[in-house]
């Protein structure tokens, strides 16, 4: 008797994980003729040129100044942050590039990402030691040229 429900739940066991193993793989299948999940491929070098500013984690300042010039792909990214809030923001000047996915990267440092919805919106996640991620908003203020 014992052997008969051994072998029931077995069975009733081997029956459910083909169940879900089905199901898997019918969603998967039906979700590979939709369309990409992201548009961000879209995007590109002149739709980030101009100034974004946002929050390191919602704490820290950070702006970023992005310039170049479209035609010829290249592009220089004005990095500048607060170490501390409410110190003076610390600035770094880095080549960046447009992935293949639209996004903006400076190499070993960061990547932006402009928003579907809203060309005045972008994400920044910088590869820190700690991981940030900033919401940026674009800045239409001209910003005071500083003489170096």
């Amino acid at each position: 008797m014992q052997k008969v429900r051994r072998i029931r739940r077995t069975s009733f066991a081997i029956a459910a994980v083909a169940v879900i193993a089905c199901s898997a793989i019918a969603m998967t299948s039906s979700n590979s003729t939709t369309a990409p999940a992201t548009t961000a491929a879209s995007h590109q070098l002149g739709d980030y040129l101009g100034n974004w500013t946002g929050k390191w984690g919602g704490q820290w300042a950070v702006r970023f100044t992005v310039t170049g010039n479209p035609a010829s792909g290249e592009v220089s990214v004005l990095y500048e942050w607060e170490e501390d809030v409410g110190q003076p923001m610390r600035r770094q000047r880095r080549r960046g590039t447009l992935t293949d996915q639209g996004a903006l990267r400076v190499p070993d440092l960061l990547e932006i990402t402009l928003s579907d919805s809203d060309p005045a919106k972008a994400t920044a996640v910088g590869h820190f030691k700690q991981p940030r991620t900033a919401e940026l908003l674009r800045d239409r203020t001209p910003q005071p040229h500083r003489r170096r």
